[in-house]
């Protein structure tokens, strides 16, 4: 209930100067129902302040102090000397903010207009602790306002959940942990039934300052969410300045067929699995990965063994780091992305920041990517600086079995004591088509190639740009424009790069080695672009070696093919079964030893 004072304030009751009314509460308002509990009885008592009114017309206003502003219909009700105040019973007040309330009326008497407004009433709208608002169905999700009640969404694992305003877990401490950490949704340490299965709505705002330190099976602001007939759901989380510290030493057997037993850390969900769909989220922050598993920059691993997942829409912003050292039978994954993903679909992703360290794999995307039945990576794009000590690293992703790769772009620069690879560094049974890589440098310990390493599917209209060069520094490995080994059929593909240089082994413009055991793939209208090829033993504009049909091919070398111990071409050293036609060279000078 308000009340009006007796007697105006100040003012004239024009429009421009209205009568000034002080409106107090006379009972308590707890609106941690979400809505204001007085729909009916909201009442404004004003009986000595003025005489009988007449076509009263009323209008209300609340205000949040944040700056954020919600309009309240209000529709009068006169009896005798009391009016009544109905709300729209669509108006929501978010719980947990204060608000003014003040209330304009106008009225007419004796022929004359009368204009009243009441000063600002402030009003603190409460919350608590447990969720209360909505149903946790589809149609009526749960509704998340405060840190407390995120992290109650643990005890509701199958529910749908709308987030209603951001949320700053700094200093939080989360249900079973210390120290203001994050205790992951779902799926903690094992892989029984306590991941979430349900929907989370982030409704497009933030959560911030999510902190997770020490050594569980599954890390993330979710830990595993599985779904079932009905898929899980999560979207529109913006969760930023996140931060993980993964301090899991457990053994890692990367031979083992059961994915749950993969220890996984990703700062938006650790592990999905089986009928999951992510969509619209972003993530930005650090992590020190120091354990072993498979770690990503959204996701850990995304599994669908028994139902189609897909990443949609989803942007990753950060730094993660890893150890310097790390023991052979840890191998593991590291992307920017998703670790590890199998039957999965990922599309309109992006990555930015870097990855440094050392682990099993360095990837701009995913670790690995494959899957007969729905695995794919479509119109995604990493710009990443990925830096490694002795692990490969590659601009988009290790590995594709099987998979479809589509409309991808690699901007990153890379950099390790291995191999490292432009795009990815071995396929299989895969269609690969209109994928680029435009970066700046490309050096490998072990080897360095353009955009693949190793290569047994279809590829098309790829195009690889280094604007500086592409380069392996140790002993036994090749530099290539696009590709160290390529068993398959290659068409309408391009490589334009500054210089190729292999310190200890032989380099190419093009690709080392077509297929050379008589198989008869075909390489159509492809070409490279190269102003200087200089290795050690083996140089050569387009290729070193070939068992193919190559047609409507060429090479431009601006400067010099140069090998200082072994043989240069200014196109093909060595065809051994296939053949050439409508090809060509272009070259300055050929030095060999």
């Amino acid at each position: 209930n308000f009340t009006f004072t007796t007697l105006p304030l100040q003012g004239l009751g024009s429009v421009e100067q209205p009568f000034v009314l002080q409106l107090t509460a006379t009972t308590e308002m707890n609106t941690a129902d979400g809505k204001l509990p007085l729909i009916s009885g909201l009442s404004v008592d004003f009986t000595n302040a003025t005489s009988v009114f007449e076509n009263l017309q009323v209008t209300g206003d609340a205000k949040v102090l944040d700056g954020t502003e919600q309009i309240l219909t209000i529709t009068p009700q006169v009896s005798e000397n009391r009016m009544s105040l109905a709300l729209d019973e669509n108006a929501m007040w978010e719980a947990g903010h204060n608000y003014e309330f003040k209330i304009q009326f106008a009225c007419s008497h004796n022929g004359m207009i009368y204009n009243f407004e009441t000063l600002p009433l402030s009003i603190e709208s409460e919350t608590g602790d447990e969720i209360t608002l909505g149903e946790g169905s589809n149609e009526n999700p749960y509704l998340i306002y405060t840190a407390k009640q995120l992290d109650k969404v643990r005890n509701h694992l199958n529910a749908s959940m709308l987030q209603m305003r951001d949320i700053d877990l700094a200093g939080f401490t989360s249900e079973g942990c210390s120290d203001g950490c994050w205790n992951p949704i779902g799926g903690r340490n094992t892989y029984g039934n306590d991941y979430f299965k349900g929907s989370f709505n982030g409704n497009n705002h933030k959560i911030s300052n999510m902190k997770i330190v020490g050594d569980l099976h599954y890390m993330g602001l979710f830990g595993c969410v599985r779904g079932s007939d009905t898929p899980a759901e999560i979207s529109n989380i913006y969760l930023v300045d996140a931060y993980i510290e993964d301090n899991y030493s457990g053994f890692f057997d990367y031979s083992d067929a059961d994915l749950n037993k993969y220890p996984s850390v990703g700062f938006l969900i650790g592990m999905i699995a089986d009928n999951v769909n992510v969509s619209g989220c972003h993530v930005s922050g650090n992590m020190d990965f120091n354990g072993s598993g498979l770690c990503g920059g959204i996701i850990g691993i995304g599994s669908s063994m028994g139902g189609q997942s897909s990443v949609t829409d989803c942007h990753f912003d950060g730094n993660i780091s890893l150890p310097e050292t790390v023991p052979s039978e840890n191998f593991a994954y590291c992307a920017g992305c998703i670790g590890f993903g199998i039957n999965l679909s990922v599309s309109d992703c992006t990555t930015k920041g870097s990855i440094t360290g050392n682990l099993g794999s360095v990837s701009g995307i995913v670790g690995f990517i494959g899957g007969a039945e729905f695995g794919q990576i479509r119109n995604c794009k990493a710009s990443m600086d990925l830096r490694a000590i002795e692990c490969p690293v590659m601009g988009f992703t290790w590995m594709a079995i099987a998979a479809d790769l589509v409309n991808d772009i690699s901007e990153c620069n890379l950099s390790s004591g291995g191999s490292a690879i432009g795009f990815l560094s071995q396929s299989q049974l895969a269609f690969i088509q209109n994928c680029s890589v435009d970066c700046e440098y490309i050096i490998g310990g072990q080897g360095a190639s353009g955009f693949t390493a190793y290569c047994e599917s279809v590829v098309s209209d790829c195009h690889v740009k280094v604007s500086d060069k592409i380069q392996s520094i140790s002993d036994y490995t090749g530099a290539y424009g696009f590709a160290d080994q390529v068993y398959g059929n290659i068409s309408n593909c391009s490589v334009e790069v500054g210089d190729i240089i292999a310190t200890s082994s032989s380099a190419a413009g093009f690709v080392n080695d077509f297929d050379d055991y008589g198989a008869a793939y075909t390489v159509f209208n492809c070409f490279s672009i190269v102003n200087n090829i200089t290795s050690c033993y083996g140089s050569a504009g387009f290729a070193n070696e070939n068992g193919s049909n190559i047609v409507s091919c060429y090479s431009i070398v601006n400067g010099t093919v140069e090998s200082t111990a072994g043989a240069a071409s200014p196109f093909i050293n060595d065809s051994i079964y296939g053949q050439i036609a409508y090809c060509y060279s272009v070259f300055d000078s050929v030095v060999a030893a």
